[in-house]
């Protein structure tokens, strides 16, 4: 917002004047520098200080000249850190527990979905999350956050955590053909299960 506003009076004040609008150029650059390199940016305006006056007629001196007699220490950001090994996902996930069942677990479908949904408190969409996973794993679906206050709290686009897997609206179920998650975990074609937590009852269990 400072930024802003500064560039906004800035620029007011050097409509229709080269001068000013370069100087006013020139100041927003220096507070990048101040922001990036404080020591380099205090060098930089006692050399502007220490330079004799221009006279009126006279261009001002190139910011990037002034910029140029100057270099910056300041040490480059981090790159940002990369996945630790061994880190989770879904789709090896999958795989170790296909493999633990000696393939005996159906075929891993990309186009087949458990669709996690709850409209109940959080300790009980958090249980039910846990069943969600379970049942994913031992159906070959893939495993899809879904609709549910606390679902999108915790795994939605802007949830507190970045849960490993896809967020789909309530929109995006309409679409497909789905069926609930039943207490036998029977198979069936549709696209979607979904299992449904209500605060007084769950489909994946008897």
């Amino acid at each position: 917002m400072l930024r802003l506003c500064t560039v906004l009076v800035l620029t007011m004040r050097a409509s229709g004047d080269a001068t000013s609008e370069a100087e006013a150029q020139a100041l927003v650059k220096l507070t990048h520098l101040f922001k990036k390199d404080p020591g380099a940016a205090e060098q930089l305006v006692r050399a502007a200080k220490g330079s004799a006056p221009a006279p009126a007629t006279s261009p001002p001196i190139p910011y990037e000249q002034l910029l140029a007699s100057v270099k910056s220490t300041a040490a480059s950001p981090p790159p940002p850190a990369a996945s630790p090994p061994g880190a989770f996902t879904w789709a090896a996930a999958q795989q170790n527990m296909r493999r633990c069942m000696n393939g005996t677990t159906p075929d891993i479908r990309r186009d087949r979905y458990a669709y996690w949904r709850s409209t109940s408190a959080l300790g009980n969409a958090l249980n039910g999350w846990m069943h969600v996973f379970l049942y994913a794993l031992a159906s070959g679906r893939q495993l899809v956050a879904g609709d549910g206050l606390a679902v999108e709290l915790l795994c939605g686009t802007h949830g507190a955590f970045l849960c490993g897997i896809p967020y789909r609206s309530r929109s995006w179920l309409k679409q497909q053909t789905a069926r609930g998650v039943d207490a036998g975990w029977t198979a069936s074609d549709h696209a979607v299960h979904t299992a449904d937590l209500m605060w007084f009852k769950y489909s994946g269990v008897s």
